[in-house]
C-alpha cells in the first residue's frame, strides 16, 4: 500500500490461479462496508460497475453482491459510445475506489491469477464515475 500527500492510496491485489474466485467478488467482499456472515443474505447497499471484455461469459453467482457490468461505456464529449466489444480494458468503479486491473469478469478467469491497483482518491473516481453518467 502506498499513501500520498492528499489522502491518495493506492493498493495492490492479487490473486492465485488456484484460487478459483472471481477477482471482481473478492474485492468487493474486501471493502464491503455491510458484511453478512451468510453469503446468500445481503446487507450490503453499495454498488460497484466493472468495464471488462465479456466475450465468452458465463453466469457468475452474484449472492449478496451489488456488481454490475457495463455494456457501454460514454465519455464525455464523444459521439458515439464504446461497447465492449471494442473495449478491452479492465477496471472497475464505486464510490469507495477505483481498480485498473488486468482480469476480466467472467468464469474462465477464475481459474486464472492476477489482480489490480485499488485507487482511492475521490477525483480520480469521479473522472471514471463520469463514463457511466453521460
Amino acid at each position: 500500500m502506498v499513501l500520498f500527500q492528499d489522502h491518495f492510496v493506492i493498493t495492490h491485489y492479487v490473486k492465485r490461479a488456484h484460487n478459483n474466485q472471481d477477482f471482481y467478488d473478492l474485492l468487493y467482499d474486501i471493502h464491503d462496508p455491510n458484511p453478512n456472515p451468510n453469503p446468500n443474505i445481503g446487507s450490503s447497499s453499495w454498488v460497484m460497475y466493472t468495464e471488462t471484455w465479456v466475450r465468452g461469459l458465463e453466469e457468475i453467482e452474484q449472492g449478496h453482491r451489488q456488481i454490475y457490468m457495463l455494456t457501454h461505456v460514454n465519455p464525455p464529449h464523444s459521439f458515439d459510445p464504446w461497447k465492449y466489444t471494442q473495449d478491452h480494458s479492465k477496471w472497475a468503479v464505486c464510490d469507495q475506489f477505483l481498480l485498473i486491473g488486468d482480469l476480466n469478469r467472467m468464469t474462465s478467469q477464475k481459474h486464472r491469477g492476477g489482480g489490480g491497483i485499488v485507487i482511492t482518491h475521490l477525483p480520480l473516481i469521479q473522472l471514471f464515475q463520469l463514463l457511466l453518467q453521460h
